[in-house]
This record gives structure tokens, sequence and C-alpha cells, in this order.
């Protein structure tokens, strides 16, 4: 998992540039993207040393780590949905959007997750493994997202654009409660 997050961290340096280009031709000038390769960095880092912290935790306290996992989720979740709230009144009038979109980012993150699923159990992967790398693949990125839309569209086009990660980001928390069901 660890491995797999930070090999796709590293990868988002080269690959954000032509998924960008792919995505965002028809809404705006790709030469207008900004790539914060400062950020990817940091997220690197900030993803590598706490998982290892933690994996330093589990190894010699294994009880004070189950603990931790529970606080940490129950956090991580609050701020997702604290984030998502805050979103949504910041950027009201976004909310008026093409059905398509709505479809879109209901369906990527199912998508992510059952690609994630099958590709683990087609490597036989056991079904707990599967599970892991599901919502591993299927929960990547997505502040990357949110960091590049805000750093490269003026607060106008925001109006506009925000809607989609936070959209996505909504129905992945979604789609992950279901999947763990």
């Amino acid at each position: 998992s660890v491995s797999m997050t930070t090999c796709s961290t590293l990868l988002a340096l080269g690959m954000m540039p032509l998924c960008l280009l792919i995505y965002t031709k028809m809404w705006v000038d790709s030469g207008m993207i900004v790539i914060p390769y400062d950020n990817i960095g940091i997220s690197l880092v900030a993803l590598v040393v706490p998982v290892s912290l933690g994996m330093y935790v589990n190894h010699k306290w294994p009880q004070k780590a189950k603990i931790i996992l529970k606080i940490g989720s129950i956090t991580g979740a609050l701020l997702i949905v604290l984030i998502a709230v805050v979103g949504g009144v910041l950027y009201q009038s976004a909310w008026i959007i093409q059905p398509r979109l709505w479809i879109i980012g209901t369906i990527f993150p199912i998508a992510g997750y059952s690609l994630g699923f099958f590709l683990a159990r087609i490597a036989g992967q056991s079904w707990h493994r599967c599970r892991t790398v599901a919502l591993e693949t299927g929960m990547q990125n997505t502040q990357l997202c949110s960091t590049i839309v805000q750093l490269s569209f003026t607060p106008e086009e925001l109006n506009l654009i925000f809607t989609f990660p936070l959209i996505y980001s909504i129905f992945q928390i979604i789609a992950a409660a279901l999947f763990l069901a």
C-alpha cells in the first residue's frame, strides 16, 4: 500500500501535465495550468514520514497503534466532511453544474475502487488485501487535485470548476463507506 502510493505520487510528477492537458483542454488553455511540483514533493514527504512512524509504532506497540488508527481515521473523516462543507459554502454558485459532471463524480470513485479490487484479485491477493488495494487506489490524491485547481484558476473560474473535486470527494467517501460495510 505504501509502495503503491509512493510510486503513484512519484509518477504524478510526470503524468500530471499529460492528464491536465487531456482533461482540461476544453475549459482552459493548458499553458495557464500550474502544476505544484513542490506540493507533490511535500505530499510525498507527508506520506512517507507518518507512514514510517506508524509502521514503527505498530511494530513496537501494536495495541497503541490500534487506538491511534481509530482516532486518526475518525479525525480524517471529520476533516474531509468539514472541508466539503466549507467548500460547498464558499462556492455556492458552483453547484449549478451539468448533470454529466454529477454522474462522472459518482462513477469515478466506484470505478477506481472496482479496478483496484479486480487487479489485486487477478494478482492473486487475498480478499482482505484486495479490499485494502481497492481503497488505496480509489482514494489517492484527491487533495492534490483540489490544490491544482485552486492554484491554476482565478476565483471566478473556481466557482465553475471547484465543484467537481468536491463532488468526487463526497462520493468517494460514500463509496468507501459502502465498500467497507
